[in-house]
Parts: structure tokens; sequence; C-alpha cells
């Protein structure tokens, strides 16, 4: 008995220590991209345009400092995305609040990871992923939304409820990958019930589409540079990497390569690979359209880990998160030596102060 509780003990520790570090991470302004005051930005314009918002541009939005963020660029994600920063920034419009909320939706993605592998180590591992420190809590991607959907579906899955599916259908108004769990799901959920349930999550969808330009909006990317991939199946080929630095993109290649290596030797190896495939579509598909895209950034990396989940072997598991470390920026950020593209003007201004 007192041997668990001193392993409870430096557990609980180790989880403490870590959040200590994302909360001082959350406290300064992001650097490496913009991303964060142009979500904010319509999230606060969503109060007034409402449902007609995937129309706006920010060049409409005035005198506002995001209104030069890509200013002929619509929110391009979908429903659920936008009303999240709608949500945050109607109780505190600024850069911290929503990168604590951030944080603590990644800490309850780190307890989930770890009550589906029924590894404590897995989930605090998830939680100390460098990519997800400096992209999550310093930068303020919202890709712990999109995981949290996708790992509460797979645990409702494991408990035959009828949500599960209706949960995949919210992580897909999130970002659209969370579609790639679908072969899992049919799979193993077949009640039509539960596919009442998720045409009924569609809904947030559906109210955009008939307010507004919502499939333009949000299915269009006109603004966004392409060929910009640095995981990109061709890392020789510098017209595809927006000029990566080499060893940026030897690592991303290790990682990206290692995971699908890994993932084909735990598929020839399974005594029933047939059976098993649609476990593993969800991961070799994600990873193909990461490599496929010809928009791809460093923080998609964690995903990685989440589709492998239904995926019943651990090692397989655990390679898939680890090699899901492996991102230079962050690192580096992490030891206070920031590379790639950084903002020449931080908006320390915005982190704590209240964004118009």
């Amino acid at each position: 008995m007192r041997g668990k509780l001193s392993s409870m003990a430096l557990l609980v520790g180790a989880y403490a220590a870590v959040l200590a570090g994302r909360l001082y991470l959350t406290a300064l302004p992001p650097i490496n991209s913009t991303d964060l005051l142009r979500y904010v930005g319509f999230g606060r314009q969503f109060w007034r345009y409402g449902l007609a918002i995937y129309g706006q541009t920010p060049r409409a939005f005035g005198d506002v400092p995001y209104a030069d963020l890509w200013p002929d660029l619509p929110f391009i994600y979908p429903a659920v995305a936008l009303l999240f920063f709608a949500g945050t920034s109607a109780i505190l419009p600024n850069l911290l609040f929503p990168r604590l909320v951030l944080t603590a939706i990644e800490l309850l993605n780190a307890l989930l990871a770890a009550r589906l592998t029924r590894s404590r180590l897995f989930g605090l591992i998830y939680f100390l992923n460098p990519v997800s420190l400096w992209w999550y809590s310093r930068e303020g991607q919202y890709e712990p939304l999109v995981a949290l959907l996708c790992l509460a579906a797979l645990l409702a899955l494991e408990h035959r409820s009828r949500l599960s599916v209706a949960l995949v259908a919210l992580g897909i108004q999130a970002k659209y990958w969370p579609g790639a769990l679908m072969p899992t799901f049919l799979r193993r959920e077949w009640r039509p019930r539960a596919y009442v349930y998720a045409a009924l999550a569609l809904l947030p969808s559906l109210a955009f589409l008939v307010a507004g330009q919502y499939v333009l909006g949000a299915l269009t990317n006109p603004a966004m540079a392409r060929n910009c991939n640095p995981y990109t199946w061709f890392p020789w080929d510098p017209s595809r990497t927006c000029w990566t630095p080499g060893w940026h993109l030897t690592l991303n290649a290790i990682a990206t390569y290692g995971m699908l290596a890994a993932a084909m030797l735990a598929w020839v190896t399974e005594p029933k690979r047939l059976a098993a495939i649609a476990d593993y579509l969800p991961l070799v598909v994600f990873l193909v359209y990461l490599k496929s895209s010809s928009w791809a950034t460093a923080w998609y990396l964690p995903m990685c880990a989440v589709f492998a989940l239904p995926i019943r072997r651990p090692w397989l598991r655990w390679a898939i998160l680890l090699l899901g470390c492996l991102e230079p920026i962050a690192w580096a950020g992490l030891a206070g030596r920031p590379i790639g593209w950084l903002n020449p003007d931080p908006p320390w201004q915005y982190v704590w102060g209240l964004i118009p």
C-alpha cells in the first residue's frame, strides 16, 4: 500500500511540475505564429456577425489588431472551432485565457490517453510532449480541442456508448482529421441510433451552412501559401518545404517515415491482419494526409499518438508517441533559443490586456 501511495505521489508531482511549466508558457506571448490573435479576433467578431461570420474577412473588421493578419482570409476552420473561440473570447478576450483552457484540455487529454492505454506513464509523457508544451500552451494552437473529441469518442466506443460517433462528428467540426477514425467506428459501432446522434451533432455546421458562406469559408483557403510542407514525401525538394533547414527535414522524415514503418511492421505481424486493418487506417490515413498536404505545420505531430490509440499494440503506441516528440522548433523554443519564423512584434499587450 505504501509503495502504491509513493508511486501515486510521484505521478501527481510530475503532472504538477509539467502543469506549472505550461502555465508559465501561457503567460508569455506567442512568437512562432500569429494564429491565436486571429482566432480570438474571429471569436470576438462572431458576436457581431453571428452565423454570417464565415462571409467576413479581417479587412472588414476595422481598426483592430488582427485586421492586418491575413486580411483577405476568412475563418477557414469548421463550426466547433469557431464556437470554441467565440466562447473563450466572450469570457475573457485576451491571449492568456484560451491558452489556459487549451492547457487544461491537454491535461484532460493526458488522463484520457492514460485511461485508454491503461498506462499512467503514457499519459504523463503525452502531457510532457515538448511539441504540445510549445505549440499548444505557448503558441495557442487548438489541436487539444480536436484531440479531446477524438479521445472522448474512443473512450465512449470502449463503453459502447451511442454518443461515440456523435463525438467524432463534433471532432470533424473542430478540424476534419477526426474523420480518419471512421473506419474503426464503422467496424465496431453498427447500431443505427448511434449515427442518428452523429447526425444531430452536425447541427452547428448546419446552422452556419443555412445562414452564410460556411462551405466556401471553411473548405477553401485561397490566401494560404502552397507547397509549404516540411513533412512532405520529398524532403530534398526545397520548392515543397518553404526552404526549411536540412536538419529539420531530417528529423521530420525520421518522425513520419518512422511512424509509417512502425505501423507497417505492427500490421504485418498481426495474427489477424485483415480484421485489424480498420484500426490501423486512422493513423495511416492521417500520416498520408500529413505528408501529402501542400500545407502542414509542426503542431500536427502530437495528433499521431491519438490516431494510434485504436491499435491494440502497446509498443506501437509508444513508438508513435515518442516519434511525435521529434520537432526541432518546439525543443529550441523550450531551450530558450527560438528558431523558425519569429514574430518581430510579439503581442505582449494582449497576453493580459483585452483584445477589441
